[in-house]
């Protein structure tokens, strides 16, 4: 969880993966008022179609379209797990790079996924 936020808040720096500009469906797919969930399809989207969300070092789709498992546990509760970056469903608060959320290990849910990553190499 720690080293989802970093990247997505460059360190504390950025209000949303992308800096701080208001979230629109150019930077990320989301619930807009004016539409159904994920930007009027009421889904996700492809893995990085928007790109112009991207953080600061590329990644894409750190806010908006899914929720990502992190391997933290939440609390006490080691059944339960941190998601970070909201999902398609959600509003705008949801999307902050300081947002976060909870769930059992090995829920399903049509906007819950995860991201694989590759540690560096010395």
């Amino acid at each position: 969880e720690k080293e989802w936020y970093a990247e997505a808040s460059d360190g504390g720096k950025r209000k949303y993966p992308w800096g701080d500009e208001q979230v629109n469906c150019y930077l990320a797919i989301w619930r807009d008022a004016s539409k159904a969930g994920g930007c009027g399809k009421d889904r996700t989207w492809p893995v990085c179609s928007q790109t112009e969300g991207n953080s600061v070092s590329g990644l894409c789709d750190m806010s908006g379209n899914l929720w990502e498992w992190t391997s933290t546990p939440f609390g006490v509760e080691p059944a339960k797990r941190i998601l970070r970056g909201g999902g398609f469903y959600e509003g705008v608060e949801r999307l902050l790079a300081t947002s976060r959320a909870s769930e059992e290990r090995g829920i399903r849910k049509t906007d819950i996924g995860f991201r694989c990553v590759r540690g560096s190499r010395p």
